[in-house]
């Protein structure tokens, strides 16, 4: 995966995270203009891949918790990377920010 890419990741202990991919060094990921996903709906499938592949579900989007950005994050023990749409981007920056 490209350093810049927009991608969803997932870490046992902290959760599912997106953000842009500024290192990946083993199972430690660093990602800028970070969010955490602490709850969410698939636009289309019931799995993380399909937020990736399609974003959050448009009539589930005020129950979706998406934690406000934080500048860059270091997300330790990461079990899954997934490259993100332009459509899943758009939908998680469009989000309702949620207090961390």
């Amino acid at each position: 995966m490209d350093i810049g890419t927009y991608v969803i990741v997932r870490s046992s202990p902290s959760g599912c995270w997106a953000g842009t991919l500024a290192s990946l060094n083993g199972d430690t990921v660093e990602l800028t203009n970070a969010r955490r996903l602490w709850r969410w709906w698939a636009a289309k499938g019931v799995s993380l891949s399909g937020v990736a592949a399609h974003g959050l579900h448009p009539d589930k989007i005020k129950d979706c918790r998406i934690a406000v950005p934080v500048s860059r994050a270091l997300i330790l023990q990461v079990c899954e990377v997934l490259e993100a749409t332009d459509e899943a981007r758009a939908s998680i920056e469009a989000a309702e920010a949620v207090a961390a």
